[in-house]
């Protein structure tokens, strides 16, 4: 087109170029960055509040079986159930 730079002519056909190039993908790469960040702390703080929650339950489950059996009882199946609860506690606050 006359009366046009080259340069300008160049930028808008084939997108971002040159030095504007290096300055998108860093400031895409700050927010994916940014964004992985912020996903490790939910998943961190829904991790936290599981656990707590998984404590809770425990001990109350713990009183329970002293005031029904007169002392706890360890046993396997409460292990195992523990675990499948502690999973859908943390899916849960995901």
């Amino acid at each position: 087109m006359p009366g046009m730079r080259k340069g300008v002519l160049d930028r808008s056909c084939k997108g971002v170029s040159g030095e504007d190039a290096g300055s998108v993908s860093t400031l895409h790469g700050m927010r994916i960055k940014r964004e992985s960040e912020a996903r490790e702390r939910m998943i961190s703080k829904a991790f936290l509040n599981a656990c707590v929650k998984y404590v809770l339950i425990s001990v109350l489950w713990m009183v329970l079986e002293r005031i029904i059996y007169g002392k706890v009882q360890p046993r396997i199946v409460d292990d195992i159930i523990g675990l499948i609860l502690f999973w859908y506690i943390f899916k849960s606050e995901l």
